[in-house]
């Protein structure tokens, strides 16, 4: 029955007769596993045919824009099919059953959505808690498999993970892979001060910022690629439409095919960013809204709020080429990113979260020839004690 909808477009499903029958039918069973059936065969349809309900009964969840041209088109071909009927009378009857059908097929789409992903909230649960338990037991990078002790690295580490399980770090066999490594999990902590870079078993290119905390399994499942974040990231996605990369954090889920963007989430910032290098990504929040972004789009959330605007992407992936590049930055948040970056505690007044600076810092040299910059254009005194800056009023 449903075979020919494999090769439907949008406005196909607008005005085919089914989508209206479907609503007499719409507390069947059987009805809602044949969908299920059709959309585990042909997943590639889901958007369209979720977006065609949603559009026949003016709900529009997905938060996608549609320009006016093609609104009009699609309701034109509505008034059609409408105009064809010649019980308008029943014609109603079917349109409100639709609209409780698009709701129920909707969240059994979102179930289907849930199942496909392969990860369930106690998961996610699990691993941001174990997340918030990792702490820097020192100055150095810490790469941990399962429950083995961790593995020291002193410098920046280029850790590589290949798929029988075994981890290569900065050109050496660290662990061996074998049948039990591949079932765990890898912690990598990177403490304030140092950067590191993972390649996954799938070819993604991780860079890792300073005080971030990543878990990700030695071996992906045949359902999704997942990786938990508490910190800063920069992904290079090696493509595969067949298999989503999803990036857990606090507040939200970025789900990927095959993409480059920058994710900021650090637990005890206020504010979280996605920045869409290229490709695709979708951002669900706690909230359950879904949000899409296209390249130059910085997704914003801070205290609940939720923002899209157009940004210059260089100025939040500089970091992973030791670039601070500013656009009116409140001198606050500039120091405490020092602070993160150089793993040296700055005392500064709330004063300075009301100046803003602009201009592109190397992060090459000491702490002081950074501030030594800023002073340049915005004037202050700072006195170094022991491991901290003291910047006065």
């Amino acid at each position: 029955m449903l075979n020919k909808y494999s090769c439907f477009h949008l406005e196909d499903f607008i005005v085919d007769e089914y989508f209206f029958s479907l609503a007499k039918r719409v507390h069947e069973k059987e009805c809602v596993e044949e969908w299920l059936r059709f959309l585990e065969e042909n997943p590639d349809k889901k958007a369209e045919i979720e977006e065609a309900y949603l559009l026949i009964n003016g709900i529009h969840i997905r938060q996608k824009e549609l320009s006016d041209e093609k609104i009009q088109d699609q309701w034109l071909r509505l008034e059609k099919s409408i105009r064809s009927r010649k019980n308008r009378k029943v014609f109603y009857s079917l349109l409100a059953a639709a609209t409780a059908a698009c709701l129920v097929l909707f969240f059994s789409m979102r179930l289907y959505q849930h199942k496909e992903s392969g990860f369930s909230n106690k998961n996610k649960k699990d691993k941001l808690s174990l997340l918030d338990e990792l702490r820097p037991e020192s100055n150095d990078v810490q790469v941990i498999i399962g429950r083995s002790e961790a593995i020291i690295i002193e410098e920046d580490a280029c850790i590589q993970q290949k798929e029988d399980g075994s981890v290569i770090i900065n050109d050496e066999k660290k662990v061996q892979g074998n049948a039990k490594v591949v079932t765990e999990d890898v912690q990598v902590v990177v403490p304030n001060g140092k950067r590191s870079s993972l390649t996954l078993m799938d070819g993604t290119r991780v860079w890792i910022n300073s005080g971030t905390k990543l878990i990700y399994p030695s071996r992906f499942s045949d359902k999704v690629r997942e990786i938990f974040i508490d910190g800063e990231i920069y992904l290079d996605v090696a493509r595969n439409e067949s298999l989503p990369f999803v990036v857990h954090t606090s507040g939200m889920d970025i789900r990927v095919l095959g993409t480059s963007f920058n994710v900021t989430s650090y637990k005890e910032d206020a504010f979280a960013n996605v920045v869409l290098v290229s490709g695709s990504v979708e951002i669900l929040t706690d909230d359950k809204a879904s949000t899409s972004l296209k390249p130059n789009d910085c997704f914003h959330l801070e205290n609940g709020l939720k923002s899209v605007k157009k940004v210059d992407i260089y100025n939040y992936t500089c970091w992973k080429d030791g670039v601070m590049k500013l656009e009116e930055t409140p001198l606050n948040e500039i120091f405490n990113r020092l602070s993160r970056h150089y793993n040296i505690r700055i005392e500064y007044a709330k004063a300075y979260s009301g100046i803003r600076y602009k201009g592109k810092l190397s992060l090459d040299g000491t702490l002081e020839d950074v501030l030594d910059n800023i002073i340049l254009t915005e004037p202050f005194a700072y006195e170094k004690k022991n491991n901290e800056i003291i910047i006065n009023q």
